[in-house]
């Protein structure tokens, strides 16, 4: 169902499994997103590690990535068990990239994993739908994914367009388009 302009499927089945099994704790639901957000830290620290070669910038990158991403300043987020869907579409987001980027799998299985994060970040905000296009830079430099950019597109306009079956624009949001025509 939609949700402001969202349709956030998956933190809905997370929050309902977490519910479920926790007797409706929403301490559960607050850890399982601080959960997220270190499975996140953990991939973007491996990139971090794997791209930045001098020690001493890479210390001081992780320690400002560290900083940031866990800042007691968002305490809100990390109390509110709501916010999984956030947590979980940052951590789809840098799924899918963190999966393109590197060689532990075959292409394909590259590409559909990495898929497979976008249709989740795709369905926990809106705003997931930039992976998408986010992905296309590493599809396109690297010679083993480019074959499978046709797959990539496909995927994205299939989940995409599934997001938009049903769609209603919220009455109360700005207009989408850029310029307002007037008659």
């Amino acid at each position: 169902a939609q949700h402001n302009e969202h349709r956030i499927l998956f933190p809905r089945l997370a929050m309902y499994v977490l519910g479920l099994s926790s007797g409706w704790d929403l301490r559960v639901e607050s850890w399982f997103s601080v959960l997220l957000a270190m499975a996140t830290f953990a991939m973007i620290l491996a990139l971090t590690l794997k791209s930045i070669g001098n020690k001493w910038i890479r210390l001081f990158t992780i320690g400002l990535l560290s900083t940031n991403f866990f800042s007691p300043i968002q305490w809100e987020n990390w109390m509110g068990g709501w916010q999984i869907q956030w947590f979980m579409n940052v951590l789809a987001v840098v799924g899918a990239l963190y999966i393109l980027s590197t060689e532990f799998l075959k292409p394909k299985y590259r590409v559909l994993l990495a898929a497979l994060f976008g249709a989740v970040a795709t369905y926990s905000l809106a705003s997931g739908f930039f992976v998408w296009l986010v992905a296309l830079p590493l599809l396109i430099q690297n010679k083993n994914l480019r074959a499978f950019l046709p797959v990539w597109i496909a995927f994205a306009a299939l989940v995409v367009g599934s997001h938009y079956i049903g769609y209603v624009d919220p009455s109360y949001h700005p207009s989408k388009t850029i310029f307002k025509l007037s008659a």
